[in-house]
């Protein structure tokens, strides 16, 4: 995507500019605003190399029958805003708004009727795709597939059952929200921000992101996880009272990690050189791990 490509761009312009000194880079992202800051080079994550003379909106709501034997939940998406949370029934809600971005009213409109949203069960696994309406196919693939000249921009709101145990969630470029989920966590997104707050992890869990910030507040952990960020920051909270037996890594390879939710915890060990930081926290019976190669850790002591 172009923002993706800017993104990298910048970062690789922010490291030239650093010289042979082998300076950290600077690199900050604030999660309510969509721009990131590497080194004073500003990259809007919502800038499109093309304005488009017309637009069209379009909302659509959908219910998915969902069985006890599904466990897992899967979805993808190209770009935009989702939001994850538990729902009060045995069945999955998706709610999709969406905006067309084209030169005319006709190519909008062409699009929008097609746009249309599936659920698939194989095995113990349930998934949600965005299609082609006629074709069935990847609604990005019908579009390339079509040389549309437009671009369309997503806002996803799920909601699934509690019987719901394993999420899997890819995304290209936007913000991933969890909240108050339980279970084995796989969330991944290229460029944006990922926010979880009051999750259980209670199987092996990875929460990645390539540049951006991830954001996690008051979660339980009864299992491993890695959360990492290429290029960004993460804000994280120490483990709530309740978690067990976990080992956490919390990595940075260029940017900045800051510890929240201080409490009662032992430094394991602690390393400091010129440009990387690493410390080791054992807390709630679980150990943290925190490394960051280029950059530093700070922790909020308030």
């Amino acid at each position: 995507m172009k923002a993706m490509k800017a993104i990298l761009a910048a970062i690789s312009t922010a490291a030239l500019l650093a010289g042979c000194n082998n300076t950290s880079q600077n690199i900050k992202v604030d999660p309510d605003d969509h721009t990131i800051n590497v080194d004073g080079i500003e990259v809007d994550l919502d800038k499109d190399e093309k304005d488009y003379k017309a637009k069209q909106i379009e909302q659509l709501d959908y219910v998915f029958d969902t069985t006890n034997e599904v466990s897992e939940f899967g979805i993808s998406f190209e770009n935009g805003s989702m939001e994850i949370e538990y729902s009060g029934d045995d069945k999955i809600g998706f709610s999709l708004d969406y905006t067309v971005y084209a030169d005319t009213e006709e190519i909008c409109q062409e699009v929008r009727s097609h746009v249309n949203a599936i659920a698939e069960t194989n095995d113990n696994r349930i998934e949600i795709r965005l299609i082609d309406d006629e074709t069935k196919e990847d609604i990005t693939a019908w579009l390339q597939k079509n040389n549309l000249d437009c671009r369309i921009e997503y806002d996803y709101y799920i909601t699934v059952p509690k019987f719901i145990s394993s999420f899997d969630i890819k995304g290209n470029a936007g913000d991933l929200r969890l909240n108050e989920i339980k279970g084995q966590i796989n969330g991944d997104v290229k460029v944006g921000n990922i926010n979880c707050s009051d999750l259980e992890l209670t199987g092996p869990s990875k929460i990645n992101c390539d540049v951006g910030s991830i954001i996690i507040s008051s979660c339980t952990y009864k299992a491993d996880t890695d959360i990492s960020v290429k290029s960004g920051y993460i804000s994280y909270c120490l483990p709530l009272s309740g978690s067990d037996g976990a080992d956490i890594n919390v990595g940075v390879d260029a940017g900045q990690i800051k510890v929240t939710g201080i409490k009662n915890y032992e430094v394991k060990d602690e390393k400091k050189k010129k440009d990387s930081h690493s410390l080791d926290i054992a807390v709630e019976n679980c150990n943290v791990n925190f490394k960051v190669d280029s950059g530093e850790i700070t922790i909020n002591k308030e």
